[in-house]
């Protein structure tokens, strides 16, 4: 029943009812982007810069790579500071 002066409001549960998928953030889709390319094989930090679309070395790291260490799905191999360093998934 609705009174005078009174707003009807329905909400709808549209996570239960399967038509709405939670979006993604964009950081989401660059992780998606680096775990397929380590899938194919080791590489280095330079390689995932170039396939990221990130410019900047500290940003990958900070956004990318360290979350995903921290989730136990890629590992470092090698000294962080070293060049010839690289990451790979977790086996």
């Amino acid at each position: 029943m609705i009174y005078p002066g009174f707003l009807d409001l329905r909400l709808y549960d549209l996570l239960y009812d399967g038509g709405y998928e939670l979006p993604y953030d964009r950081y989401d889709k660059r992780k998606e982007i680096v775990i397929e390319e380590l899938k194919k094989g080791p590489k280095t930090t330079k390689e995932l810069l170039e396939c990221s679309g990130y410019k900047s070395r500290s940003t990958l790291i900070s956004k990318i790579i360290e979350p995903l260490i921290d989730d136990g799905i890629i590992e470092r191999v090698g000294n962080s500071r070293s060049p010839s360093s690289y990451f790979q998934i977790k086996r």
